[in-house]
């Protein structure tokens, strides 16, 4: 019952990852999580041209390796709002992975094309790959037979 609490706990806090630019470089990390929420600009909605409904962010939360962290009280967790056309490269993505996304993944996100003005998106390239499978094998099975090898 206390999952739920462990995990929002997992992914309180971290530090908001901006890339919209060439030059913000590649964020790769660890997938922990996902939501969507309503799209504001200065407290207002911000609406669809094309439906008058409004617009949708998604937020995705991960962790960066040990590497792309900035100093010892840096726990690795980040924070990305992904516009339309992020939310396109990624769905993109995990298409061409053809599994389905799940917390524990790794994802690697890049901006390939700048915007060409502050009021359009830039294009993005991301890239999913699945968790690694986990071993589950049977340590008596293992360690059966005696033989005197070692199982490794």
């Amino acid at each position: 019952m206390l999952d739920q609490l462990n995990e929002a706990t997992e992914r309180a806090g971290g530090r908001w990852v901006k890339l919209n630019r060439k030059e913000h470089g590649v964020i790769e990390g660890e997938l922990l999580d996902f939501e969507t929420r309503p799209k504001t600009f200065e407290g207002k909605p911000v609406l669809s041209s094309k439906t008058g409904q409004q617009r949708e962010d998604w937020v995705l939360t991960f962790r960066v390796d040990e590497a792309q962290r900035e100093g010892t009280d840096d726990d690795g967790l980040r924070k990305m709002s992904l516009n339309e056309s992020a939310q396109r490269a990624l769905t993109t993505a995990i298409k061409e992975s053809k599994v389905k996304a799940e917390a524990g993944g790794r994802i690697m996100a890049a901006v390939t094309e700048d915007p060409a003005t502050d009021r359009e998106q830039a294009t993005y390239k991301f890239k999913y790959e699945p968790p690694a499978p986990k071993l589950t094998a049977d340590a008596d099975a293992i360690f059966a037979g005696g033989g005197g090898e070692e199982p490794f």
